[in-house]
């Protein structure tokens, strides 16, 4: 088991990283675990760390080749994205990492548009857990067009102006007061996804009040290469 780990990749079956930064922040990873047949995709590049799923999309040379680290779970209530996400936590109480590790989700998006729309939303429940667990914040999703941060509460981010942003919320009852969007959201319901979508950062620094807690997602059309130094939660 890897000790001390800082930054975990969980990398996901979908469309594999092109971009060559995102594919960069991919491979620097301390550790990778792959959702089952994702493995396919990054031998090329780097052996993987773990491949944990149901093995229904893994192939048998790779199945042998790693034997020692796949890690079957073959209930199917939940997708191979939770299914790594529960291994990491496991992880996260035995192996005692960096108090400052960071989880990215890679190869969340692309294919199919079900598991596109499950994997992002997922994000909010991961978040959830790990502030259950005592951490605040550790976790976001990468793609080759932008990155997801899921929130809990309110928080500030330190990014360029021009930057484009959206805003999901699953609580039709939150309000989230915005300062750094060209469109506040201090009004919107969030009823509906689109609700507070195809805004823009005019500041160096957007902040966002929660009401109350709730589960958000925040989307950048950016990729940020130090991404923990991209948010500040409010305490």
């Amino acid at each position: 088991m890897k000790k001390g780990w800082k930054e975990c990749a969980i990398l996901c079956n979908g469309a594999f990283p092109v971009n060559e930064q995102v594919l960069t922040g991919l491979l620097a990873s301390d550790m990778v675990v792959c959702c089952d047949g994702a493995v396919e995709n990054l031998f090329p590049f780097r052996e993987p760390d773990y491949i944990v799923g149901d093995l229904d999309s893994i192939s048998a040379l790779m199945r042998e080749k790693f034997s020692d680290r796949v890690i079957h779970i073959s209930e199917q209530q939940t997708n191979d994205l939770s299914k790594c996400f529960r291994f990491v936590c496991s992880l996260i109480v035995e192996s005692a990492p960096d108090p400052n590790f960071f989880i990215t989700v890679y190869g969340a998006t692309g294919k199919r548009e079900d598991h596109t729309l499950a994997n992002i939303s997922l994000l909010a429940d991961f978040n959830k857990v790990l502030l259950d667990m005592g951490y605040t914040g550790r976790i976001a999703l990468v793609t080759d067009e932008g990155t997801f941060f899921p929130l809990h509460g309110s928080a500030s981010f330190n990014v360029c102006a021009g930057i484009p942003v959206s805003l999901f919320a699953f609580d039709r009852n939150l309000r989230i007061k915005s300062t750094g969007l060209e469109y506040p959201t201090d009004s919107v319901v969030f009823d509906m996804w689109w609700k507070a979508t195809l805004n823009r950062t005019n500041s160096c620094t957007l902040s966002l009040e929660f009401d109350k807690n709730g589960k958000a997602l925040i989307y950048f059309a950016s990729f940020f290469v130090n991404i923990r130094e991209i948010i500040t939660f409010a305490r």
